[in-house]
């Protein structure tokens, strides 16, 4: 009995730090969509004037578009943890359901606030991801023991 409780440990163990690679996968190819130049696309109404940025980059946040930063720094902070959960399975689950939501959702609302002129497919595929690294660590810590 005490033997198939451990093989089926190794099992759920395996199962989690698949989770976690997947996740740590998702976050990468983020945070290198967030870096590219042409990743954040704001159109000014009054001209007609398009403009590019980086997530990373500061001059948005004097155009009042604060998310995109605030999703890169989440983004950051979701790798950082994840690594550590690579080593450590069952440590910081709720932390890595909770800081992986907050990503999601500051990516979703930089979608919703800027409109639809403003949408490319960087800031979709970031969307995306950030939502199904949520979803994957949602369901490992709603469904795992």
């Amino acid at each position: 009995m005490l033997f198939c409780y451990h093989i089926h440990m190794e099992k759920e163990t395996k199962n989690r730090i698949a989770i976690v690679i997947i996740s740590l996968l998702l976050l990468t190819i983020s945070l290198v969509l967030e870096i590219l130049p042409s990743s954040l696309r704001v159109v000014f109404s009054g001209s007609n004037d398009v403009k590019y940025f980086s997530y990373f980059d500061i001059r948005p946040i004097g155009y009042a578009i604060i998310t995109p930063f605030l999703s890169s720094l989440a983004t950051i902070a979701c790798i950082v943890l994840f690594a550590i959960r690579l080593f450590k399975p069952y440590k910081m689950r709720g932390t890595s359901v909770l800081l992986s939501l907050i990503g999601a959702l500051l990516s979703i609302v930089h979608l919703l606030y800027l409109g639809g002129e403003s949408i490319n497919v960087q800031s979709i595929l970031i969307a995306s991801f950030l939502f199904t690294t949520f979803i994957f660590n949602f369901l490992d810590f709603y469904f795992g023991k």
